[in-house]
């Protein structure tokens, strides 16, 4: 076998090595929130499509092609990922015939596209049904043809275009590049730029309109560097200690000295490519991680870098030279696969889980139940997954409190049950209109945080008069919280929620904030269901006299029997300290279920 038999054969086993961690774990997560946008979107025709993404922040060229996509291979998640998956296996050749263009040593042209392939930020988003694999694809493709300035290269441009707003850097980079290497064709270059430009043309109005999105917030400029080079070489949150990220920094720097040994410009073309798209995201103020994601096309080149780097120190004169090899080699696959096993598993990285949601709201099959969505845009991947049952409300769709009050006194006549799904509240409801009614006018049974979502479970509406049990109270918690009256459901059917309504005064200002508790508990005394409430206002809020009506309640979701149900207070910031009672208990018993 020929040393390019060799080489063939091991890259062949580098694309069937990234093909694996792309589709492997494919539709472990659920779709969440643009995604869900992503596969509700390309359902549409074409023109629907069209007039739909004038108003986005994408262009169209994506969703077109899922469109298609989807068609031939189904609408699972694992089907409508893959164009993510296909985009992202087809950029490791490419970045072999990167390297081979820029430098043009066989291991580099080996080394460089195995460094994408295990790359974790290449590998999650090329598990992910949106747009960002086909940027860099497009970018890389582009840049593999720019001094042959042909038509392909003014299709790759237009197609750029119209795939993500963020491509005019791409050809601002190009133009770089032309003058500092291939200057006698810039005037040709230019005037394939001006087609795809007068291509675009038509999109141009679109694009301006979806530029106007919000900034990211101020970042100091190191911190923005430190974050974006962590997750270009390690993704997410696989480095704790950032400082160990000068290993691959260092390798990059000593790959663009050993490239400029052969040709400066060579070197000085990768190191452009790698760094005018992170200069950009600050120009542009872009610098929040969800935009790191962006300048995934800076992979390739950084890769080409390191890779020569690494290529450097093994073949080094000194023998210390090759040991450092060893070390940062296998620091690279050492964070490498621990990241990619993070995304994967950890579930601080998980997608936000709409399917678990759906399934549950499926699973209880409350007869008379309707989910809220506190977020309109939630629409799409919510119903991706919940196409039957409980009617859905999105709320609010007017910037009217008046009307969006109206709308959940309806809802609420109608229903008994009320799934409720709270995510970007600071941009959807920031005045908590939808958050505050429930909470005053239903009771919230559960609460947890699914992903960026909070997930509450709230009761509506009172038992019959035989089924509920009112309570006149004077017990006092800690010499702070006077328990007045208990208003509770004393017999309820398995899988309801048990109904709490509990009206405290204060008798002195509490100096800390504390959380109710309703714990429901067997005849043995082991917790069974609980309920955890911090009152609005908290209690460091609440004066002397001052009197609070708290709606709460604990899903019965326990085989019949003898239950009972516990009350108390706990300090917000240490739940083990707990107000007492003055028999020197810390619980009220209130009533058998």
């Amino acid at each position: 076998m020929t040393k390019r038999d060799r080489t063939r054969w091991l890259l062949v086993a580098i694309v069937l090595l990234a093909t694996w961690l792309r589709f492997h774990n494919l539709d472990l997560h659920s779709f969440w929130n643009d995604e869900g946008n992503s596969a509700r979107l390309s359902e549409r025709t074409i023109r629907l499509i069209i007039e739909g993404t004038a108003s986005d922040v994408h262009p169209p060229l994506y969703y077109l092609i899922l469109r298609g996509w989807r068609v031939f291979v189904g609408e699972t998640e694992f089907a409508l990922r893959s164009v993510s998956a296909f985009a992202g296996v087809l950029i490791i050749p490419l970045t072999a015939r990167l390297a081979r263009q820029w430098d043009g040593r066989a291991p580099i042209i080996m080394l460089a596209p195995l460094l994408v392939a295990i790359n974790p930020g290449m590998i999650w988003y090329g598990q992910e049904t949106r747009m960002y694999m086909l940027l860099p694809l497009l970018a890389l493709a582009s840049s593999l043809i720019l001094y042959r300035s042909s038509l392909s290269y003014l299709l790759l441009l237009t197609a750029g275009l119209y795939t993500h707003y963020f491509f005019p850097i791409v050809i601002a980079l190009h133009g770089i590049i032309m003058l500092l290497k291939y200057r006698t064709h810039f005037i040709r270059w230019l005037a394939l730029v001006i087609g795809a430009c007068l291509l675009y043309l038509p999109w141009l109005p679109s694009m301006l309109n979806g530029m106007g999105g919000n900034r990211g917030a101020p970042v100091i400029a190191w911190l923005y560097l430190v974050g974006v080079w962590q997750f270009l070489l390690t993704g997410f949150g696989a480095v704790s200690v950032r400082e160990w990220l000068l290993v691959p920094l260092a390798l990059l720097l000593i790959g663009g000295l050993s490239i400029a040994r052969g040709d400066w410009r060579n070197a000085a073309v990768l190191q452009i490519a790698a760094g005018v798209p992170l200069i950009a995201l600050v120009v542009l103020g872009a610098t929040d991680a969800a935009f790191y994601k962006f300048v995934l096309l800076c992979v390739p080149p950084l890769m080409v870098l390191v890779a020569a780097g690494w290529h450097t120190l093994w073949h080094g004169r000194l023998k210390f030279e090759r040991v450092l090899a060893v070390l940062m080699g296998g620091w690279l696959l050492w964070h490498s696969g621990t990241a990619i096993n993070q995304q994967w598993h950890d579930p601080a990285l998980a997608r936000d889980d709409y399917r678990s949601m759906a399934a549950q709201i499926a699973a209880d099959n409350h007869p008379n139940a309707a989910v809220i969505l506190n977020a309109p845009n939630q629409w799409e991947v919510f119903t991706y997954y919940h196409q039957e049952g409980a009617p859905v409300y999105p709320l609010p769709t007017v910037r009217d409190e008046a009307a969006v009050i109206a709308t959940l006194e309806t809802i609420a006549s109608q229903h008994g049950r009320l799934y409720t799904l709270y995510w970007g509240d600071a941009q959807q409801d920031p005045e908590h209109w939808v958050e505050n009614w429930l909470d005053n006018h239903a009771f919230k049974a559960s609460e947890r945080w699914v992903g960026d979502v909070r997930f509450v479970v709230y009761s509506v509406g009172q038992p019959t008069d035989d089924a509920r049990l009112t309570i006149a109270s004077d017990i006092v918690f800690g010499g702070r919280l006077r328990l007045q009256q208990i208003d509770v459901a004393n017999r309820v059917a398995q899988g309801d929620v048990i109904t709490v309504e509990l009206n405290w005064a204060a008798v002195s200002r509490p100096p800390d904030r504390y959380k109710l508790f309703v714990h429901l508990v067997d005849a043995d005394g082991a917790l069974v269901a609980q309920k955890d409430t911090e009152p609005t206002p908290m209690t460091t809020q609440w004066q002397p006299g001052d009197t609070h009506t708290i709606k709460t309640g604990v899903v019965a979701d326990v085989p019949p029997g003898t239950y009972r149900l516990l009350v108390g207070w706990y300090d917000a910031a240490d739940p083990i300290r707990r107000l007492p009672l003055a028999n020197g208990t810390d619980t009220l018993s209130i009533v058998d279920v």
